[in-house]
């Protein structure tokens, strides 16, 4: 039983007793002790204090903790949790033992902070720093409703702000492998768990909204660099083999796709494609009223050179390549390029003229190339059999028998602006 040392009653009866000024009342020795250090202050001194009852009830205003804090158990708060200054929570983690520890993290800017670190993971394990979770309990009565699982925000408290800082970051994810090994790595990872019978109308791993009505001087949905100009990327874009049914898709927009920079290559296209009727690049657009200018097709390609050329130079390269053991089919076509003009029967292009095979030009600035010609041909390992090959000269190429001698036929080679035809004569061989 604790003994009582010392008490000096100053006051007794209905007021009560009161220990003279800083007397201490001691428990067991020196070492537990009660007394008012100052008008109002009562001190609960020892080396420590076991709290042993079904309920503490602690009514302040404000409570002080110094030192560090250790709960064992649950811990329930309802209200508001108001945490002035840095607040750290770390953990060392094994297969035995988990712990939370509050440090000071005071200093770092960081207004909430969370370390956890692993001495050992075995068995498969898998370290989380930290898990929030949204669960819903499958009741709802309003299609509108939804589930967020974190919220963050990098804001600004209100409009009356006007100073300038340097960056604002929602989020920031961080790999730091310092020297270990890992066999993959993501900086954010997004993972769909849909079971049979259940729906998701439109999903999307990442997306990038603006909801703006100041002025954004350049925006991006998604931004590529690197943090050290010595490395680069291996891919901007990375998408798995058979993974996705359209690799990109893009909807309404000024420009789809624009490649503006320093490149080896500005698009490349390799692999395998999967099927017999497959295509590499595909496009197939519908202009209304459509009025592009002379020299101006769909599908553009512009060459500007600068410097002295040193060989030869084309805008454009179509190539068929056919490696040993190809075997063409009987009365098949072989070609680097085909071309044509489709018309509905109900299409109505009366004073247009159709040019279906290609409309050529050339602008010169003055006249001092040593050739210009329309075409230019080159053949190796055979020799061509003829410039044309038409299944039916007169239906094809106009042809029409002549009656003079020596001659098998003519062909319409040009006409000119006023509707005039010039031909050329053709020979039998």
């Amino acid at each position: 039983m604790a003994r009582l040392r010392y008490l000096q009653n100053k006051r007794s009866g209905a007021a009560g007793t009161i220990s003279k000024s800083t007397n201490k009342i001691y428990f067991f020795d020196d070492n537990a002790y009660i007394y008012g250090s100052s008008s109002g202050v009562l001190n609960l001194t020892a080396t420590t204090l076991d709290f042993d009852a079904t309920t503490l009830d602690i009514d302040a205003t404000t409570i002080q903790l110094t030192g560090a804090l250790e709960l064992t158990g649950d811990l329930t708060y309802t209200g508001t949790l108001s945490v002035v200054g840095a607040m750290t929570f770390s953990d060392t983690l094994n297969a035995t033992q988990t712990g939370i520890a509050i440090t000071d993290a005071a200093g770092n800017g960081r207004r909430c902070y969370w370390q956890f670190t692993a001495t050992s993971i075995e068995g498969g394990e898998q370290l989380t720093g930290l898990q929030l979770r949204a669960s819903w309990a499958g009741t709802s009565t309003e299609s509108t409703s939804g589930i967020t699982g974190i919220e963050i925000k990098a804001r600004a408290n209100n409009d009356s702000i006007t100073d300038t800082l340097g960056t604002a970051k929602a989020i920031i994810a961080n790999v730091d492998c310092k020297k270990a090994t890992f066999t993959t790595a993501w900086g954010v990872e997004s993972q769909f768990d849909l079971s049979a019978g259940g729906t998701i109308t439109t999903g999307a791993a990442f997306r990038a909204s603006l909801n703006n009505s100041g002025t954004f001087s350049t925006s991006y949905a998604y931004l590529v660099e690197t943090a050290n100009v010595s490395y680069n990327w291996d891919y901007g874009l990375y998408m798995t083999d058979g993974q996705t049914d359209t690799g990109i898709y893009i909807g309404n927009a000024t420009t789809g796709i624009s490649l503006d920079g320093t490149f080896t290559t500005g698009l490349g296209v390799a692999g395998t494609l999967g099927t017999a009727s497959a295509r590499a690049i595909k496009s197939n657009v519908t202009i209304n009223n459509c009025n592009l200018t002379d020299g101006v097709g769909t599908n553009e390609f512009q060459l500007s050179i600068t410097g002295s050329g040193a060989g030869h130079i084309a805008t454009t390269s179509s190539w068929l390549n056919i490696p040993s053991g190809t075997q063409g089919a009987g009365g098949s076509w072989l070609t680097p390029l085909t071309v044509g003009v489709w018309e509905a029967s109900g299409a109505t292009i009366n004073g247009a003229s159709i040019t279906f095979g290609m409309h050529m030009q050339v602008h010169l600035g003055d006249a001092d190339a040593a050739r210009l010609c329309p075409f230019s041909i080159n053949v190796s390992g055979d020799s061509i059999d003829a410039i044309w090959n038409a299944a039916s000269p007169a239906d094809y190429l106009g042809y029409a028998a002549s009656t003079n001698d020596g001659e098998s036929g003519i062909v319409p080679y040009l006409i000119d602006s006023n509707g005039r035809v010039w031909y050329i004569r053709l020979y039998d061989s």
